[in-house]
C-alpha cells in the first residue's frame, strides 16, 4: 500500500506542474512488451522463489483532458507472459505457470514538453495461473484466477503526429505473488 500512495502522491504533484502542449487527450492502442519478474511470497522472505519471463500483449484507453496538458484517463490491457516456476524433488515434479493478465485501471497523464509525456496508473489485474502438480500418487493440475492490485509509472515520447514510444515500470501484488515489469511500448492516439 505504500507504494501506491507514493505513486498516488508523484502524480499530483506531476499534474500541478506546468506543462507543455504535447497531446494528453483521447484514445490511444499500443503494443506492449517486456521483462516480467515474479515473486512467490510463500514464505515472506528474501528466499522467496523468484522467476523471470517475457510479457507482451495490447492496450487500449481512452484520456479526457482536464487541463493544459493533464489528462484523467481509463486503462484496458491483455498480457501473456512466459514466467514459470519450477520444483524438482525426488517424487514431485512441480511447476507453477503465468498466463494471461487482464487489468483495468485509471491514470493521469501531464505533458513535461511538445513531445514527453509521463503518466501514473493503478488498477485491478486479474491473473490466470496454472499449477502443474506432479507425483506418483496424486498427479493434479489446478488452474485459478487471483485478483490483485497494480501501480505504474511510464513516459511516452512523440515519434510523429499520431505516434508514439515509451517505457513503463508497474508493480502488482496478488495473494501470494508479486510482480515487477518493465515494458517497452508502440503506440497511436486517436
Amino acid at each position: 500500500m505504500k507504494k501506491f500512495s507514493i505513486l498516488a502522491a508523484s502524480a499530483m504533484a506531476l499534474g500541478a506542474a506546468p506543462t507543455a502542449a504535447a497531446e494528453t487527450a483521447g484514445a490511444r492502442v499500443e503494443a506492449l512488451i517486456g521483462l516480467d519478474r515474479a515473486q512467490l511470497d510463500s514464505f515472506g522472505t528474501r528466499d522467496d522463489p523468484s522467476e523471470s519471463g517475457i510479457v507482451y500483449g495490447l492496450g487500449v484507453g481512452y484520456d479526457f483532458a482536464v487541463g493544459r496538458g493533464v489528462s484523467l484517463g481509463v486503462d484496458l490491457e491483455a498480457t501473456e507472459s512466459s514466467a514459470r516456476f519450477r520444483e524438482v524433488s525426488a517424487l514431485d515434479d512441480n511447476s507453477y505457470s503465468l498466463g494471461r493478465d487482464l487489468y483495468a485501471g485509471a491514470r493521469v497523464t501531464t505533458s513535461v514538453s511538445d513531445a514527453v509525456n509521463l503518466y501514473f496508473k493503478a488498477g485491478y489485474t486479474n491473473l490466470g495461473i496454472r499449477r502443474d502438480l506432479i507425483n506418483p500418487t496424486f498427479p493434479e493440475i489446478i488452474e485459478s484466477n487471483d485478483g490483485g492490485l497494480r501501480g505504474g509509472a511510464g513516459v511516452q515520447i512523440a515519434v510523429g503526429t499520431n505516434a508514439y514510444v515509451g517505457t513503463e515500470y508497474r508493480f502488482s501484488t496478488y495473494d501470494e505473488l508479486d510482480r515487477h515489469q518493465a515494458l517497452a511500448a508502440l503506440g497511436f492516439r486517436f
